[in-house]
């Protein structure tokens, strides 16, 4: 507590955060010092910001020492120069080495005697994946209830889902929970900062402080852990965070640009690499583990919005905007070689969305166009008829081809189907009717094979294996849902859960639950469990005011896709000994609740034993208090009256001519 109050303690500002020290110069004269100074700044410095400060030290003869330090005017705009200009050529003999004073003065202030690391004591954290030994192969989910005070992971028992030992918990988090991408950990949020649970009973693994935490992200191989917090100042070098999940430690730290949408860092498929995009400037991609730049420098480009990575592979795709003299662009770059592989080129563009095939098997580009700009009194474009297309990149064919559809209505969702090659779509304006199509990509074209008309969604929820799909009509829609088997694009069911805010399915892809949350809507807070064809399962109801459900995640099948046919295929076998274990299941839980009431009869028979032993003993007492012996009122079969009451249990109306004939 007090290292927590000590850490408050205001103090006090050196400004060397926005000093630079610049590196790897040529060594001049005093006569051409002036006109390499106004060449760094001209060419390296001055487009980042205000250079407040600029020197070039020099000998006792005039001649410069190869260095020169500078100070911008911020923290953010030395940051940003850094970053560009780190490792710039100047010539064949020179290039720029560039590091903050800030590290100059903390290499300088370092022990002289080296001090080798403490060893630090090895912690057995048992099996961080026992979830997934259970002997059915049940999965988890966890839900946070009573106002979010409550979190209870559950067993789910499809009908009866029961806790986890150990994890249900009060105020186990002060906001929401979050699962890794594999469901090894999961993460809750506090004041002070993230904490780290797993194993058999969620059990504390680590601890990452940073204050005030509104949001965060795993890598998706688990090693890192990315946090955010709400900067007080602008300049704070702290608000976003970047931890090994292991040891805790903080790899690195980085502002926030206040335009800069999360996430705001995209990781690679593997965790090797982890990008971000300086708004109309450039690129900036990082390696693990040593979290600096890829080959010490970012990748100039002007006018780059977003960047996204391929699921599968080390392809990165951005996209340029569009200027006087230049058409937008979509390029795809290899990393680390930085090779583009693939580029098309855009007319009247407005904006870019990217979507990624879950394999990688495609990559299809939203280009929302428009027909007419103008320019606001601030320069602000605003397009005119705004209509979409679709790119759609081919990654697993040679040079990666690239198919165009066109759409004239709006595009408010898009989503692609995994282990498929489909995608679908809700086009159209809510006033007017909503549609949802569905496309194919076949070897040679995308064929457009189902239109849904008048529906009234807004969320397209595919299974994670494919196939199933469900439309769902999410907050102000009135939570319809529609299911549909796009093998023969057929509706399997239709339900309604009103009010639902969420949609969620479980990793293997035969359930689905939709839920109604607190933080959403105050009443009528539930979660409905279906299956992929949307047979309502059960109601998880019982759990006051709702806020959150999540299906832990499970790691990727070791299975391969040739054994995973084989499965498939001999399916009708494992079929038959699913079921007979299914039914061994509801044996054992009819015998287990057999067993359950006669211990209770049991019990009650010796109670009940219990007490007739007693009423026998105090037999004399009520003689004596009452004068007559009242147990034997009742025992005189002449004082009662036997009635015999009779009530219909079945009704059936037949015809007389439909009844059978009886042969004479």
């Amino acid at each position: 507590l007090l290292g927590d109050i000590l850490a408050e303690k205001p103090q006090e500002k050196k400004a060397i955060n926005n000093a630079l020290v610049l590196s790897g110069l040529p060594i001049v004269d005093s006569a051409r010092i002036e006109r390499l100074q106004v060449f760094i700044r001209d060419k390296f410095l001055d487009k980042h910001g205000e250079v407040v400060k600029f020197s070039m030290p020099t000998d006792e003869n005039g001649n410069s020492l190869g260095f020169a330090l500078c100070c911008f005017q911020t923290d953010q705009q030395a940051l940003d120069a850094l970053t560009d200009i780190q490792g710039a050529s100047l010539d064949k003999m020179h290039t720029l080495n560039v590091f903050k004073f800030s590290d100059f003065n903390r290499l300088a202030d370092a022990d002289d005697e080296w001090k080798p690391p403490e060893k630090a004591p090895f912690v057995d954290r048992g099996d961080l994946r026992s979830w997934l030994r259970e002997d059915r192969c049940h999965d988890q989910f966890g839900v946070l209830h009573t106002a979010g005070s409550v979190a209870t992971i559950y067993w789910h028992w499809p009908g009866d889902p029961q806790p986890v030992d150990s994890a249900t918990r009060n105020n186990w988090t002060e906001s929401r929970l979050h699962w890794s991408p594999l469901g090894t950990y999961l993460a809750t949020y506090h004041t002070k900062g993230i904490a780290l649970w797993g194993g058999e009973k969620f059990e504390q693994i680590n601890r990452f402080q940073h204050k005030n935490v509104q949001i965060i992200d795993f890598s998706p191989c688990e090693r890192y852990l990315v946090t955010f917090s709400p900067s007080v100042t602008k300049e704070d070098p702290h608000a976003i965070k970047m931890f090994e999940v292991d040891t805790g430690k903080m790899k690195r730290s980085f502002l926030h640009e206040q335009a800069a949408k999360w996430p705001v860092f995209k990781w690679s498929h593997k965790g090797e690499f982890f990008a971000r995009v300086q708004t109309g400037k450039a690129l900036q991609v990082f390696e693990t583990p040593s979290f600096s730049l890829l080959d010490k420098k970012s990748i100039s480009v002007q006018d780059v919005q977003d960047l996204s990575w391929s699921p599968t592979d080390n392809i990165l795709a951005y996209w340029i905007a569009e200027t006087d003299n230049q058409p937008a662009r979509v390029i795809l770059m290899t990393m680390p070689e930085k090779r583009e592989v693939a580029t098309k080129m855009l007319f009247n563009v407005a904006d870019c969305r990217m979507h990624w095939h879950p394999q990688g098997n495609y990559l299809c580009v939203r280009v929302n166009r428009y027909t007419k700009k103008k320019l606001d009194a601030d320069n602000t474009p605003k397009y005119i008829n705004i209509y979409t297309n679709f790119e759609v990149f081919r990654m697993r064919e040679k040079n990666i081809p690239v198919e165009k559809i066109e759409v004239t209505d709006a595009v408010s969702c898009f989503t692609w189907e995994p282990h498929g090659s489909k995608f679908a779509m809700v086009q159209g304006i809510a006033s007017k009717g909503l549609s949802v199509v569905f496309y194919q990509v076949n070897a040679h074209d995308i064929e457009k094979v189902k239109v849904l008309e008048k529906r009234n969604v807004n969320t397209i929820s595919w299974s994670p294996i494919g196939q199933h799909v469900v439309l769902a009509g999410l907050r102000s829609a009135n939570g319809g849902l529609e299911f549909i088997d796009t093998s023969d694009m057929k509706t399997t069911a239709n339900q309604e859960h009103f009010g639902a805010t969420d949609i969620e399915w479980d990793p293997t892809g035969r359930y689905v639950v939709t839920t109604v949350s607190f933080w959403h809507v105050k009443v009528d807070n539930a979660s409905h469990v279906y299956s992929s064809h949307g047979t309502l399962l059960y109601k998880l109801n019982k759990l006051e005011r709702i806020c959150q459900f999540a299906w832990r995640p499970r790691p990727p099948t070791l299975l391969s896709d040739e054994q995973i046919k084989n499965i498939k295929k001999n399916m009708k076998t494992y079929s038959r000994r699913f079921e007979k274990e299914d039914l061994q299941s509801s044996t054992r839980a009819s015998k287990e609740l057999l067993e359950k009431r006669a211990r209770l009869n049991t019990e009650y028979e010796k109670w009940r034993a219990k007490l007739l032993e007693k009423f026998r003993g105090e037999k004399q007492k009520r003689l004596e208090l009452r004068g007559v012996d009242t147990d034997e009122l009742d025992s005189n079969a002449q004082d009662f009256v036997e009635e015999t009451l009779e009530f219909p249990i079945k009704v059936e109306r037949i015809r007389i001519d439909k009844l059978p004939q009886v042969a004479e």
